[in-house]
């Protein structure tokens, strides 16, 4: 049975094509297998009473009556496997074991990154119910048949937390997310309610599962997860839940990473999704003043940076006053000039580095101040390259450790033919992709005049300065290009994409979810160590 996923407005806008096989004979053996385990979990038997219809139209004429208050447990069971799932929205953190301890970490993800208690145990055939940490070393036939009772039976008990949160007939609504870890991203394309049966179930395109291994399809295991298992698993919570899933791996050469980014995106997704339908919490202030500052003075430049999360995005200041040279406290050039008239919060001598800094402070909606004197009659490099890296060492210092904070964060900005997605993880784990195209010498191609040499921006220090704000800010970033006519010119417009949509995605992973509590959104429990 083919999964069930034709629904084209569900499908991502450029979903990655799933690789070609170079072995003919090969694939159609591969793909014969896939199919018949799909099609032995399929009909396998269920005791509980058959899953609810898939809703259409005429099932929200009216609100439906609230679903009963607590968690229930959900039991399904196949031929081989018999599964229980409990899921409680912001419950407290259950005990998961289906015997698969990697399957284990993955459905963990829910827990930290959808803020649900989930609770979760498998069984094969009359044996003992799994035991946390602990393998049941089952075989291929019964592994399928785990891996299938645990998806629908999770599927179940989300449906029903999406059926509680509901409290008015809900839009025809695709929600999206797209979650990085380190090389990888997986984007996730969510409907909690298709008005239709036909688009119910699950789209998987996340192949190869790593590279680092031979055949189109990468690992086959992962510890004891058996790859070729991830679409059963994810049709099984499709139908469980009545739902359209999409999953699209974009980046990754980790085996274990493409799966965690995805199952990461999902419960994102499924987050975003109740908040839709009712139970989105507003953004709370922080407990704390979220700033930080950084004077750097060398031979090559003067530089003072301030951030501050919680002070609002002003293309100036105000001139501070006279006095405010005389509080005893050493002075830069920037602040004493600082104190007798108006300056522009982002002014490096550097023209394109202030538009790009001014549009990502602005995208951000937060207050950045850079001042910097730098040796411009050399080059634009030193101003650049010591502007990006004090000003993510600031950043870095304002999140503190993160507690509380959404962590997360996608944003696409467009500037002139030039569209960019930004996708950020606030991780503590530095690392920065982006397949942008300078390819020009100076951005927008705008070569400098006679006296302008260090006013005007390179390219490469364009790519340089976005790397170095990003690693120095220590998150995981991702840029991709959405758009380019790659006209004379379009760097500029290229890299305004960028800077704004690095900025707005940082300004809503920064927000603060009073939901956690003060928590950290990591299945580790911190992000420091």
């Amino acid at each position: 049975m083919p999964i069930q996923c034709t629904a084209e407005d569900l499908r991502p806008p450029r979903l990655p094509p799933r690789p070609a096989c170079d072995d003919e004979s090969s694939s159609e053996e591969d793909a014969g297998s896939w199919d018949a385990e799909l099609n032995e979990y399929s009909s396998g038997g269920w005791e509980e009473a058959a899953r609810p219809p898939t809703p259409d139209e005429s099932t929200f004429a009216a609100p439906p009556p609230p679903a009963a208050a607590g968690p229930r447990t959900h039991a399904v069971q196949a031929r081989l496997a018999t599964a229980e799932c409990t899921v409680e929205d912001l419950g407290a953190r259950g005990e998961i074991a289906t015997g698969i301890c990697f399957l284990d970490h993955m459905i963990d993800q829910l827990q930290s990154h959808g803020q649900l208690g989930v609770a979760l145990r498998c069984r094969v055939g009359d044996g003992p119910w799994a035991r946390p940490n602990e393998p049941l070393g089952a075989a291929a036939d019964e592994a399928v048949h785990i891996v299938g009772a645990c998806g629908e039976a999770l599927g179940r008990a989300l449906r029903r937390v999406a059926l509680r949160a509901r409290t008015r007939p809900p839009d025809v609504d695709i929600v999206r997310f797209f979650c990085p870890l380190d090389e990888a991203y997986a984007e996730c394309c969510l409907c909690l309610f298709p008005p239709v049966r036909a688009s119910v179930g699950a789209d998987v395109a996340l192949e190869p599962y790593g590279t680092h291994a031979a055949g189109p399809r990468g690992r086959e295991f992962v510890g004891t997860f058996r790859t070729r298992h991830t679409p059963v698993f994810w049709r099984a919570v499709a139908r469980g839940m009545g739902a359209s899933v999409a999953l699209a791996r974009w980046r990754g050469d980790n085996a274990h990473h493409v799966l965690e980014s995805a199952f990461k995106a999902f419960a994102r997704c499924f987050r975003k999704g109740l908040d839709r339908l009712g139970a989105a919490a507003p953004a709370a202030p922080p407990g704390a003043p979220r700033t930080g500052a950084r004077r750097r003075v060398t031979k090559e430049t003067s530089i003072d940076v301030e951030v501050d999360l919680d002070a609002a995005y002003a293309a100036a200041d105000d001139a501070a006053g006279a006095e405010a040279a005389w509080d005893g406290a050493a002075k830069t050039p920037a602040q004493l000039e600082a104190t007798i008239r108006a300056l522009p919060r982002v002014a490096t001598g550097v023209d394109g580095l202030d538009r790009l800094l001014d549009a990502f402070a602005a995208a951000a909606a937060v207050k950045v101040k850079v001042h910097c004197r730098g040796d411009r009659h050399i080059d634009d490099h030193h101003s650049a390259e010591d502007v990006a890296i004090s000003l993510g060492q600031c950043l870095h210092e304002a999140v503190g450790d993160k507690a509380g904070l959404r962590r997360m964060a996608f944003a696409t900005r467009r500037a002139g033919a030039c569209e960019v997605r930004a996708v950020l993880d606030l991780s503590n784990r530095p690392h920065v992709t982006s397949d942008l195209r300078f390819d020009e010498e100076f951005l927008g191609d705008a070569a400098p005049g006679p006296g302008e040499v260090g006013r005007a921006l390179t390219s490469e220090m364009t790519a340089h300065a976005l790397e170095s704000l990003a690693l120095e800010a220590r998150c995981t970033l991702h840029l991709a290009c959405v758009a380019d006519d790659g006209l004379p010119g379009h760097t500029a417009n290229l890299a305004l994409a960028a800077f704004g949509a690095f900025g707005a995605a940082l300004g809503e992973a920064v927000e603060v979810d009073p939901r956690r509590r003060g928590g950290v959104a990591s299945s580790k429990g911190t992000l420091s160590a």
